[in-house]
């Protein structure tokens, strides 16, 4: 009976590591996701200076959130995600021509962080 409810409180603790784990990744990627597109609306009314400060901004929420996500993500994403925020910024405070389009590649970079770690069958099997 001991080892039921051993498998029992090991299978609970499981359920909510992995529960937090979905949470705690949605909205990390959620929040980035809408600083890039703040970031975005403001390089294109002309204000490079304003969103690569919320590029940094962003950067900063990322590197605060780097050990927990460290322990669920592959950390070549997480550097990734580092380095591009970086790359955006400085391209939008020099009002580098492509600038929009290291935009789009984050946005990008972080639904797809977001999909490897959704619970669906594809990620399952």
């Amino acid at each position: 009976m001991k080892r039921l409810w051993i498998a029992l409180v090991c299978i609970l603790i499981s359920a909510v590591l992995c529960t937090f784990e979905i949470i705690y990744t949605y909205n990390s990627t959620d929040y980035l996701n809408n600083m890039v597109a703040k970031a975005k609306t403001q390089l294109n009314s002309g204000k490079g200076v304003l969103a690569a400060s919320t590029l940094n901004e962003a950067r900063d929420f990322w590197q605060g959130r780097k050990g927990v996500t460290s322990v669920f993500l592959h950390h070549d994403r997480i550097d990734d995600i580092d380095v591009q925020l970086l790359s955006a910024a400085y391209a939008c405070e020099k009002a580098d021509a492509d600038s929009e389009i290291k935009l789009i590649q984050l946005q990008i970079q972080l639904e797809q962080i977001w999909s490897m770690e959704r619970p669906t069958i594809e990620n399952i099997l």
